[in-house]
């Protein structure tokens, strides 16, 4: 039987029109986002006005002139949604088009047996014909599998949710899952307001947080 979740991750992924320098560790633990001891502390950073990353013990951020991406592997998750929130109220006339909500884990299965059950119900071999037998010892198989379901671009939060299952690269034998749930908030051809990307986040966060256990537990059981 698939275990628990052994290793987790979450990110928030936001599109639109950042000033990467207002991400440095100085300037996070300038306006308190940060405790002075991190922003020393942060591990191999890149700095310069136009790119800006670094990585601390507990999340990794990457700050682009169009893309900001906020990354952990370590729970409490809600620490990257304090930041990111935190970010734009300081600065509210941050254009933003796209909001990405990210999770994902690594299950690990009781055996081989089992993995290449998973796989099989996922993708059966049937139709493929010869070309799924494989040759000698190697065994055909799914690779990877993205599923992706849209939300009506004139409903309150257009956009879609991206699910995709591959082996573990991490735990063997072993499956990972991926959910992107991918929010547009452009307004009228414009970008939307920091505003509203805060109103989503927070509105959508747990929502988020819990789709990846509804599809481990359809999926695999988990």
């Amino acid at each position: 039987m698939v275990s628990a979740p052994v290793s987790t991750g979450m990110s928030v992924v936001l599109n639109g029109q950042f000033a990467p320098w207002t991400f440095r560790p100085d300037f996070l633990a300038r306006e308190g986002f940060l405790t002075p001891e991190e922003a020393d502390g942060a591990i191999n950073p890149i700095l310069s006005a136009e790119f800006v990353q670094f990585k601390l013990s507990w999340v990794m951020l990457t700050a682009e002139l169009q893309r900001l991406s906020i990354a952990t592997i370590e729970e409490p998750y809600i620490r990257i949604h304090d930041l990111v929130l935190s970010y734009l109220t300081l600065m509210p006339l941050t254009p933003v088009l796209h909001v990405g909500i990210n999770r994902n884990a690594h299950f690990l299965c009781s055996g081989t047996r089992e993995w290449h059950e998973i796989g099989d119900r996922l993708a059966p071999k049937g139709p493929w014909g010869e070309f799924a037998e494989g040759e000698g010892v190697t065994k055909s198989g799914l690779r990877s599998m993205t599923f992706e379901r849209p939300r009506d671009p004139k409903s309150e939060l257009p956009g879609r949710t991206r699910v995709t299952i591959e082996p573990s690269m991490v735990h063997n034998p072993g499956i990972y899952i991926d959910v992107n749930d991918h929010y547009d908030i452009v307004d009228g051809g414009l970008p939307g307001s920091s505003a509203r990307a805060m109103e989503l986040i927070q509105r959508r966060w747990e929502v988020s947080e819990a789709t990846l256990s509804q599809i481990a537990h359809k999926v695999l059981g988990a």
